[in-house]
């Protein structure tokens, strides 16, 4: 590399979950910038064969037994290595998001300065996947998990987390230092708005929810609490794949996806957003509420409760029906407060989340693991 060239940055996404929403943000901020040459390569969907290794064992899999979130990671592991050999050949300095694409690329990846981003560790995410139920064989899970993970960050120059919460786990589980591990968010980018939401005017205040696994998601806890009580105050509309049962007050869209400008236009005409879920790490639709100047209401544990501060941005919750009617009334009863709150999340997202801030410190990262980078190839030592 020399100074007349921009920097040419491989950003590597396992394509699971909310990870397409990040790679769509960051490729949009990236392409603004006329100091950074960047590619993303996204691992393939899975296709038969992948899905047959990935699937789960009757029996095994309702005590957790059969390992199936790690060989589901392996296979798309194994599927993104192909795409891997002649693409970090280009590549100056190389974003991995997250550590479970590279399971089996340690070796190709510590042959250039590597950034890892994740929103998790195995240890965490072993006990919060959205289709799976914790049991007393997850240590199990969770321990193969930890030693595939460390195969990848032993080859990292810079580590970082997106919340203090995995950084401090990860911390925790490999002996990361201050030196390599840094606690940033990914961001979104912001899609434009001065103040709060237009919808928290409404006469009647409309509340949001987003999540593909809705039941797993805390929609549930969402949805007994509007057949309880507070449809008579509110309507709720969840935004999921999944049939929802009915509900008064209750609608339900089914066909938005990542990008659609649909879901931003359906939160500005909202007054309040709520995810109850006690799975999600670093949940972007949180973030998209944020933007858009909602007051959020969230379980109070892992990412999201960093991303909303109790009584300020909106509240937070613990995972009872009890608990979540209490919180959306604390949100939505007072619309002077709520006005407060949603501009205070926006502004808390401005100066936090956006794309803008976190784009920068990401490169920073990116510049810090060139100059540290072993030329060998060796990465850190743990």
């Amino acid at each position: 590399m020399t100074d007349r060239r921009p920097l040419r940055l491989l950003a590597i996404n396992e394509g699971i979950g909310g990870h397409d929403t990040v790679h769509l943000h960051l490729d949009v901020a990236l392409s603004a910038r006329d100091d950074i040459d960047h590619r993303i390569v996204r691992a393939p969907d899975a296709g038969p064969i992948r899905r047959l290794l990935g699937a789960p064992i009757p029996g095994l899999d309702r005590l957790d037994l059969d390992l199936q979130p790690i060989r589901a990671q392996l296979a798309a592991a194994a599927a993104l290595r192909r795409r891997l050999r002649a693409a970090v050949e280009w590549a100056d300095v190389v974003h991995l998001y997250t550590q479970t694409a590279g399971y089996l690329s340690a070796d190709l990846l510590a042959a250039r300065p590597l950034v890892v981003t994740t929103d998790s560790a195995a240890s965490l995410n072993a006990y919060r996947l959205p289709y799976r139920t914790p049991t007393r064989f997850t240590a199990l899970h969770a321990s193969v998990g930890t030693r595939l993970e460390r195969r990848v960050l032993d080859v990292a120059d810079v580590v970082v987390a997106n919340s203090r919460w995995v950084a401090d786990r990860l911390a925790a589980d490999h002996d990361l230092d201050d030196d390599v591990l840094r606690v940033q968010p990914i961001g979104i980018a912001d899609p434009g708005q001065d103040g709060p939401a237009p919808g928290i005017e409404s006469d009647r205040p409309t509340v949001v929810f987003v999540g593909r696994q809705w039941r797993r998601k805390g929609g549930d806890l969402l949805l007994d609490a509007w057949e309880r009580d507070l449809h008579a105050h509110a309507d709720l509309v969840m935004v999921t794949p999944e049939p929802v049962p009915n509900a008064p007050a209750v609608s339900v869209v089914g066909d938005i996806t990542p990008g659609d400008p649909r879901l931003t236009s359906l939160l500005r005409s909202a007054a309040a957003f709520a995810l109850p879920s006690t799975i999600d790490q670093a949940p972007n639709a949180v973030l998209e509420a944020m933007a858009a100047g909602l007051a959020c209401v969230v379980v109070g544990q892992g990412g999201a409760a960093e991303m909303v501060v109790d009584g300020v941005t909106g509240r937070h919750t613990e995972p009872t029906v009890e608990s979540v009617t209490a919180a959306m009334h604390d949100v939505l009863d007072e619309r002077a407060r709520l006005r407060q709150w949603g501009a205070a999340a926006r502004r808390r997202f401005v100066t936090e989340f956006s794309t803008d801030v976190t784009l920068p410190r990401l490169i920073d990262a990116c510049h810090l693991a060139v100059d540290r980078h072993r030329p060998s190839g060796a990465g850190r030592s743990v």
